[in-house]
């Protein structure tokens, strides 16, 4: 057929039609218990595995695709509300050795290597702010964050979602325009001793460049008055006064 040059063909002789108008109704009766028969036996292993047959999902690839994840999840048994069939399964000795063997992360030395490597990648402010930017403002945080803005009419920023780092340190709050951070921290972690070294470093960095600290501890929301005149004479304060 030469370039641009269409021919039309005629229509297919059965277009449009039923299967009782092409072959009576006696033999389209048969013909269409055969097709579901073979449909059956098409799907039965879909069906074992959680697969709704004649569903529209299988007229699309992304349909079957959800239907292929949905058959894994049935399979292996972490769809929700799904108990694993390997759920109470005893493993012997010998296959314990080899997943532990096989799981790299658990051979010497792979912590220090991943520790290494998360420290390489936070030196990046891009990969930092990347992380942080997921993550979502605490209950305590949220509570900090109403009182700065509704009640106290304070211009203070949520700058705890990586928006703005200082040495790849993420502050709660900052005041740009006075130089002011306040830090929100909760009992329960912060005053591990295991934890008060590196928060104690943090707060040097943020005073090395220039910005005085508050802290607030979340104990402190107890008594909402008295948490008003801390922030109140804080921000009276000036940078020298620390």
């Amino acid at each position: 057929m030469s370039k641009g040059i269409y021919i039309r063909r005629k229509p297919s002789w059965n277009k449009e039609k039923t299967f009782e108008e092409m072959y009576g109704i006696e033999k389209a009766k048969q013909l269409k218990e055969k097709i579901s028969k073979n449909n059956r036996k098409r799907y039965t292993r879909g069906e074992r595995f959680g697969f709704q047959i004649g569903h529209s999902d299988f007229v699309t690839k992304e349909g079957r695709k959800r239907q292929a994840l949905k058959m894994i999840g049935n399979l292996y048994g972490w769809q929700k509300g799904k108990v694993s069939n390997r759920k109470g399964v005893k493993l012997s000795i010998e296959t314990k050795d080899k997943i532990s063997k096989n799981n790299w992360t658990r051979k010497p030395g792979a912590k220090e290597k991943l520790s290494k490597i998360a420290k390489e990648l936070w030196k990046n402010p891009e990969h930092a702010r990347k992380c942080l930017s997921i993550s979502l403002p605490s209950s305590l945080e949220k509570k900090t964050e109403y009182l700065l803005k509704n009640e106290l009419k304070l211009k203070y920023e949520y700058t705890g979602n990586g928006t703005f780092l200082i040495q790849r340190k993420c502050p709660d709050f900052v005041n740009f325009d006075q130089k002011k951070i306040i830090e929100v921290y909760g009992d329960y972690w912060h005053l591990r001793p295991e934890n008060r070294l590196s928060d104690s470093k943090r707060i040097n960095i943020f005073k090395e460049h220039g910005y005085s600290v508050l802290i607030i501890w979340g104990s402190e929301f107890k008594d909402i008055n008295s948490l008003k005149r801390k922030i109140l004479n804080f921000e009276n304060k000036a940078i020298s006064e620390f």
